[in-house]
């Protein structure tokens, strides 16, 4: 939320103008441990259904706080404003089975001195509330640092579709002069499912940054995605099923980038992971388009995605440790989120047996296309 300024004199332009150059600069101030008792306690996660597939969207402009569920560990995201609607008349997702469970921020540990979530206006644009992850220490038994979004489902999703805008701060340039390479910051996870909640099989598609190379001149930043398996009996995540890192595009520092994801459930054969990346003005440039498996290999009865982390940063507490020792800040900005997820594939589509002038009378469900 933004941080009001009491008994000021200055005008809210040149407070603004302070806050922008305070961000920048990786030293604008944590916040505030609690809200305030008057403020409102609406759901902010409430998506939308038309009975085959949910959406969800947010800009983070609404009234967006966040509200401790397990101090120092997850939080709930809240509004101080009921501006949520319903977009095409569609019924609201809680009348039935299928959608989204839920959303909260996951810190795993730490307190608001070594990371936080917190709405905060654009480092380009300080009109335009953004979402914002810092890491300033490992927050989780000085091992790593972790915040993130972690959303539920009703049930598990077979194809999910994600849009998200995405800003690295300029401290992320530090990366290139880190003196080892990168194979450990990630942006987003696809759980299908958790190994943490005893199910069998536990299968896990990452996004990450990656820097390959220490060399000058090819130390730049690359995205990575890998899928790994858990296994139950050693307990511990086998190697890598499938790994691909983007070598021919540049991970953009201190400008807005557009991040598409595709998930599809399959095998070898008929799952996929797809990636898009869009800067300004141009065109978008596909990043990984895998065709392979998107859930345990040995799983009989596999049941679709049943957590995702649409939005991420956790890395290792050298990396965070570095970056603070060279006076920046781990900060990612976030903004116009909006996920599309179905049930079954031939729920994304729309019903063939209903012909299109009775179909076009009634509310028109969109296709799985972000725009």
């Amino acid at each position: 939320m933004d941080r009001p300024t009491a008994n000021s004199t200055k005008s809210p332009d040149v407070v603004k103008r302070w806050a922008l150059l305070l961000t920048a600069l990786g030293c604008l101030l944590p916040p505030l441990d609690s809200v305030q008792a008057e403020t409102p306690q609406l759901d902010w996660f409430w998506s939308c259904n038309d009975g085959n597939r949910v959406v969800f969207s947010s800009d983070f402009n609404e009234g967006l706080y966040f509200q401790d569920i397990q101090p120092g560990k997850t939080a709930e995201p809240k509004l101080s404003t009921n501006q949520f609607s319903c977009v095409r008349n569609w019924i609201n997702e809680q009348k039935t089975t299928m959608g989204f469970g839920g959303a909260f921020i996951n810190y795993e540990g730490g307190d608001l001195t070594e990371r936080w979530a917190q709405v905060q206006p654009a480092l380009d644009d300080p009109n335009n509330k953004v979402l914002a992850f810092a890491l300033k220490k490992p927050n989780v038994n000085n091992e790593k640092g972790r915040v993130q979004l972690d959303v539920t489902g009703k049930t598990g999703f077979k194809e999910l579709k994600l849009k998200v805008r995405m800003y690295l701060s300029n401290s992320f340039s530090m990366l290139r002069t880190y003196p080892k390479t990168i194979d450990w910051l990630s942006l987003s996870s696809w759980w299908n499912n958790p190994h943490w909640d005893g199910d069998p099989y536990p299968f896990v598609v990452s996004v990450n940054i990656n820097k390959p190379s220490v060399k000058e001149g090819q130390n730049q930043l690359r995205f990575a995605v890998r899928a790994r398996s858990y296994n139950q009996t050693t307990q511990k995540w086998d190697d890598a099923l499938w790994r691909e890192v983007n070598q021919t595009f540049e991970v953009p520092v201190g400008q807005w980038i557009s991040l598409e994801y595709t998930f599809i459930e399959g095998d070898a054969e008929t799952g996929r992971f797809q990636m898009t990346a869009t800067l300004d003005n141009q065109a978008p440039q596909t990043i990984f388009d895998i065709h392979n498996y998107t859930r345990h290999p040995l799983d009989p009865s596999p049941d679709g995605v049943s957590i995702i982390s649409p939005m991420k940063l956790y890395t290792s507490a050298e990396l965070i440790d570095y970056v603070t020792a060279n006076g920046g800040l781990l900060t990612i900005q976030w903004d116009d989120m909006k996920m599309i997820g179905c049930n079954t594939l031939a729920d994304c589509e729309p019903d063939p047996s209903i012909p299109e002038k009775v179909r076009m009378a009634i509310p028109k469900r969109p296709s799985l296309e972000l725009d």
